[in-house]
């Protein structure tokens, strides 16, 4: 019971946990701080476009990684649904409000999942018929009016 050991003891116990998504999220904090889609996938190609600047160089295998993974994340932004990136940030923006609970955070997600799915001219269909499966790069962003707001 991990409740009976004390604070110093539980890392012997149970060993250092080691979380990739957690390094990544505070390695790319700074781009994630903006406050639109747009901003964070411009921040994301800033440190993207670093990697030529310490690529083969001595000690600069990290900053390399750091911006291979940078182009990963935009190269995979821009293939997801524009409107769907957008309500997501939405939610994650109106979450952090002092006031929000789980189970209100729960209930908008839900509710903007359904009219993304469900609308008959909604993001998804539309992208999917697009047949370009491309997301950002060729399709209006529009806006995420699917977002229900407080």
């Amino acid at each position: 019971d991990p409740s009976l050991t004390m604070p110093d003891e539980r890392i012997q116990i149970y060993g250092e946990l080691v979380s990739e998504l957690v390094n990544w999220a505070s390695t790319f904090g700074g781009a994630f701080d903006e406050p639109t889609v747009e901003g964070i996938m411009e921040r994301l190609r800033e440190i993207a476009a670093t990697k030529a600047e310490f690529e083969g160089k001595s000690g600069c295998e990290e900053d390399v990684m750091v911006a291979e993974q940078a182009q990963t994340l935009v190269t995979n932004m821009e293939q997801r649904s524009p409107l769907a990136l957008c309500v997501m940030n939405n939610l994650l923006q109106q979450g952090m409000e002092h006031d929000e609970t789980l189970e209100s955070c729960m209930e908008r997600e839900k509710a903007s999942q359904m009219r993304l799915f469900t609308k008959k001219d909604g993001d998804y269909a539309r992208w999917a018929e697009s047949g370009k499966g491309v997301g950002l790069v060729e399709m209006p962003l529009g806006d995420s009016s699917l977002i229900r707001e407080k």
